[in-house]
């Protein structure tokens, strides 16, 4: 899977948002990329207590209504993990999928756009368990925001120099699986790409290259990060909004 992005495109860059320079050293590609293999430590992490504590997961994961007076569960649910092969073909995803979109995008862009689809991808959950047109159940784990990554490398795809068929290829074997396979989260698949990809269109197209100057990272950055903002706080308020009305 590592075929669909172009290394030579991580150059050095003088952004504020931290994009970083590739290095072919096991210890510099892991300083050219600390959100993916921050978030990767966090997810091991949260592992540990799961094998003692099954039940443990149930109060990260989404599941209709719990959000609305537990809000941390809409983003704590995509560091969690039902088992410990969900975890290991999640990290490997966003081992592949990770590193080449934060050096190019920086880091702090790439941590908005992956908790932005988590987000998206926990809201879109829960919005069709309470209206009764998926089953209500506990869900969780990373794929969500890796499918808004693949979503995000579809839009990115002349920047980040890939194949936009492999990519689309990909997106839909891997959303294929989900629909075939019964304990698979199909929605949040398909929440965490509609949302990666909006994020992506919307906010991330007008990204610095690397190795622009600091005044042109910093004239994007300011429309840029109201931008998001608005974004994610446009979704929390629908979220809420929904639930809102049903109680009410």
């Amino acid at each position: 899977m590592g075929s669909y992005y172009n290394e030579s495109f991580a150059k050095p860059s003088s952004s504020p948002w931290g994009a970083r320079a590739a290095s072919p050293l096991w210890g510099r590609y892991f300083a050219s990329s600390p959100a993916t293999f921050t978030i990767m430590g966090i997810c091991i992490l949260l592992a540990i207590p799961y094998l003692f504590f099954p039940r443990f997961n149930n109060y990260l994961a989404v599941a209709a209504g719990l959000s609305y007076v537990e809000p941390w569960r809409l983003l704590s649910a995509a560091f969690a993990h039902y088992g410990t092969g969900h975890l290991i073909l999640n990290m490997w995803m966003l081992f592949l999928l990770g590193p080449p979109l934060e050096r190019s995008l920086g880091s702090w862009r790439f941590v908005w756009l992956y908790l932005f689809a988590a987000l998206g991808s926990s809201v879109f959950v829960e919005t069709l368990q309470v209206y009764s047109f998926v089953e209500v159940s506990y869900t969780a784990g990373a794929s969500g925001a890796l499918f808004g990554l693949f979503a995000a490398l579809a839009v990115l795809h002349k920047r980040m120099q890939t194949n936009l068929r492999m990519v689309l290829l990909l997106l839909g074997i891997n959303f294929a699986y989900g629909l075939i396979f019964p304990g698979i989260s199909w929605e949040g698949h398909l929440g965490g790409a509609i949302f990666g990809g909006l994020f992506a269109a919307v906010v991330l197209l007008g990204s610095p290259l690397p190795g622009s100057s600091r005044e042109v990272s910093l004239k994007k950055a300011l429309w840029q990060v109201p931008l998001a903002m608005l974004l994610t706080a446009g979704l929390i308020v629908i979220h809420f909004w929904i639930y809102s009305n049903l109680i009410f």
